[in-house]
């Protein structure tokens, strides 16, 4: 194998890195641009303007932690619905945190609140 077909066979082997597990859904993306970036809050007013203050999921209150919307993050199209404290049904849980909301619970508002937001429901 000549030199150049070895650099790009390392190369390649670089950019694939390991097989590894998913993220868990419930990580969130945190932008270190900002100093308030994980610090506690109680409201959206304590964070960056790119932030949310990111309840304990079931909580939708109290303090919770400054957390990056994931303003250009792409959000994989996989239903897995989750109810924001907003009482938006988001299509899973990175939808949700695009739009600022907290997780109130898995799976689709009680209220059948058709917002479905996600993929088909605008809040990308």
């Amino acid at each position: 194998m000549n030199r150049s077909h070895s650099l790009f066979t390392l190369f390649a082997l670089s950019l694939l890195g390991g097989c590894s597990a998913p993220p868990d859904r419930s990580t969130r993306v945190v932008s270190s641009a900002s100093a308030l970036a994980g610090a506690d809050c109680t409201s959206d007013a304590d964070c960056d303007t790119t932030e949310y203050c990111a309840a304990p999921e079931g909580t939708c209150g109290g303090t919770g932690t400054s957390t990056g919307r994931g303003i250009g993050t792409y959000c994989m199209t996989l239903w897995q619905p989750v109810c924001g404290c907003d009482g938006v049904t988001y299509a899973n849980a990175c939808y949700a945190q695009k739009a600022g909301a907290s997780l109130m619970s898995d799976g689709a508002c009680a209220d059948g609140a058709a917002d479905d937001a996600g993929p088909d429901g605008g809040a990308d």
